[in-house]
């Protein structure tokens, strides 16, 4: 079976899965030279590819994973500027997380029940060897609530890693 084409040809687009759908996030488009903040989902049972709800704003080199059946965008870059925001869907509308301690693009980012966690990349000048984790179990109830660096760091810096959960571990 030969699979569609996407809307637009992106590179540094990180996908997820989840309910059976797969998810492309942002990413950068060499054609027309800049990032994108366009969504578009792949329905395996209908072989085509759909557009999601639009980013708030350009990203590539973004990191995206579900928590429980929310959609989590984090970090990316725009150009030269790289981000520390994370951004959560609901209900077809993106919002706000708080921010990252540290810009980071081309992380891993994975999910451990409520808990996510962004996981290397690079800041725009080195890769990262930090991990940081922000519990989503009390999102929109603790408005102090921020990502807390863990001590433990990974063994080498890393970008463009994969990061993959086995039961209760990442």
């Amino acid at each position: 079976m030969a699979l569609p084409s996407m809307s637009v040809r992106r590179s540094s687009v990180d996908v997820t899965a989840w309910g059976g759908l797969i998810y492309a996030v942002g990413g950068y488009d060499g054609y027309m030279r800049q990032c994108l903040n366009t969504v578009e989902i792949y329905e395996p049972t209908a072989n085509r590819w759909r557009a999601g709800p639009t980013l708030m704003s350009r990203r590539s080199g973004a990191s995206v994973t579900f928590v429980a059946d929310k959609l989590v965008a984090v970090g990316g870059h725009d150009g030269p500027v790289v981000r520390d925001t994370a951004k959560i869907l609901v209900d077809d509308v993106w919002s706000e997380l708080p921010n990252t301690n540290v810009c980071r693009r081309n992380a891993g980012a994975v999910a451990l029940g409520s808990t996510l966690f962004a996981i290397g990349g690079d800041d725009g000048t080195m890769d990262l060897s930090s991990i940081e984790k922000l519990d989503l179990s009390v999102l929109g109830e603790d408005v102090s609530q921020t990502w807390a660096q863990l001590e433990v760091r990974m063994n080498r810096p890393r970008s463009y890693a994969g990061i993959a959960l086995l039961p209760k571990l990442i």
